[in-house]
C-alpha cells in the first residue's frame, strides 16, 4: 500500500499558492502553533474550514 494515499495519507489534489507576505504569515501562525512549517498550518487551516 503506497503511505501517499492510504486512509491515513490521503492524496492531496488542490494547489494552493501564496505570495511571499501570506508564506510569512503562515510561517509565523505555525511557528506559535508549534508547527514545523507552513504546510501543517495550511493543513490545519483548510480543515478546520471544511469541518464548519
Amino acid at each position: 500500500m503506497d503511505s501517499i494515499t492510504d486512509d491515513l495519507h490521503p492524496k492531496r489534489t488542490i494547489p494552493v499558492c501564496f505570495n511571499q507576505d501570506n508564506l510569512k504569515i503562515l510561517a509565523d501562525y505555525a511557528k506559535k502553533k508549534g508547527m514545523l512549517g507552513y504546510s501543517q498550518a495550511v493543513e490545519r487551516l483548510a480543515k478546520k474550514t471544511t469541518e464548519k
